[in-house]
């Protein structure tokens, strides 16, 4: 393929998937030998790491209503050249469009969550600015419609899966055994792991939940919830006074994830109906771990039923417990489930693969 000029215009880098994701994309073309600048409208505070694989312009506007962007983004895409530009969040699918069209640079929108109703804002901004964009990313086939609904034109919707690197992601048992004994678990223990933000919609209310039912049936889990968020103070004080408290563990953000989910035997989702393609799942399937989730969202693209993982009904916590009740039983199903699960990551999800399907798209845009 021809080498491109490629710019990703994105609101910020809080720490989040979709920010990551766009890092690794980013990344990933890099190293396929195209040029590529990351534009942060607000503030660069995160992933320090990718920045030596990619430029990084930081513009510090701190509002997302702060027009004054469209011309700091329309002054770095013409230094830069760039032959296309993808936009990541509002913000920038917003002033990034603006100011891409305004210097005449295809433009690629990436879409990574769904949303039952989308805002009016948003969805004004699809529509009117549809004639501006030249193709939509989505990360999963049941996020369609709702970018149809949300104000996309269908016949531009280009689905282009979420990745996992599988070379960082994978099995690490001596590392794992280190951070059960930090926390206190044993080795033989049967760990069940929640990795998610501590916001509303990720539901870790639901989490401690399933422990307890699980221990009302005599089935002795230790539960831990792994990841950082503006309500993990009220995830700790839920967790003090749980009737499972001393088999329960809040880490906050754990640096060293492979880690964590290696020493899970099983990983959960529990959210709300929010969840796009959750990379949780990718990442503990990589690493050998079987997973088990509610049916929210695009959950069922991103395991195969019965062989790596399992769904069950969106709020059906007894339905999980039981699920989870019988692999808790059964180490030999869930070493099966695991190294399935990564077989099926590494052909389907990887990183090179959507880095692949994300050239593919801007190429045939650029061209």
């Amino acid at each position: 393929m021809e080498t491109l000029r490629i710019a990703f215009d994105i609101a910020a880098l809080d720490r989040g998937g979709a920010e990551r994701q766009t890092l690794e994309v980013a990344a990933g073309l890099s190293q396929a030998g195209h040029d590529v600048l990351l534009i942060v409208n607000k503030r660069a505070d995160n992933f320090a790491e990718y920045f030596d694989q990619v430029g990084i312009v930081e513009l510090g506007r701190s509002s997302r209503w702060d027009a004054r962007v469209v011309a700091d983004i329309r002054r770095a895409l013409r230094a830069y050249d760039a032959d296309v530009c993808v936009c990541v969040l509002f913000n920038a699918t917003l002033w990034g469009r603006l100011a891409a069209a305004w210097v005449g640079c295809p433009v690629v929108v990436a879409e990574h969550s769904t949303k039952a109703v989308t805002p009016i804002p948003e969805r004004s901004a699809n529509v009117l600015l549809g004639g501006a964009t030249r193709a939509v990313i989505a990360c999963a086939d049941s996020q369609v419609g709702a970018l149809v609904r949300g104000g996309h034109q269908r016949r531009k919707i280009r689905v282009v899966r979420n990745g996992v690197n599988v070379g960082r992601f994978a099995p690490d048992r001596e590392e794992a055994a280190r951070l059960r004994a930090r926390l206190g678990i044993p080795p033989d223990g049967v760990l069940v792991m929640l990795a998610a933000a501590h916001r509303r919609e990720k539901r870790q209310d639901r989490f401690v939940s399933l422990v307890e039912r699980l221990h009302g049936r005599g089935v002795p889990v230790w539960g831990l919830i792994a990841g950082g968020g503006p309500l993990i103070h009220q995830t700790t004080a839920l967790v003090q006074v749980s009737p499972a408290s001393s088999r329960l563990r809040v880490t906050g953000p754990l640096e060293d994830m492979p880690a964590a989910y290696s020493a899970a035997d099983v990983v959960v989702l529990v959210s709300d109906d929010i969840e796009t393609f959750p990379l949780s799942f990718l990442e503990a399937q990589a690493c050998e771990v079987p997973v088990v989730g509610m049916d929210t969202g695009g959950v069922r693209e991103t395991l195969v039923e019965g062989r790596t993982g399992f769904v069950v009904a969106q709020g059906d916590i007894e339905g999980m417990a039981e699920v989870v009740a019988a692999l808790a039983a059964d180490s030999d199903r869930r070493h099966r489930m695991g190294r399935a699960g990564r077989e099926f990551v590494r052909e389907r999800l990887s990183i090179e693969a959507m880095v692949s399907g994300y050239e593919s798209v801007l190429t045939e845009v650029a061209g």
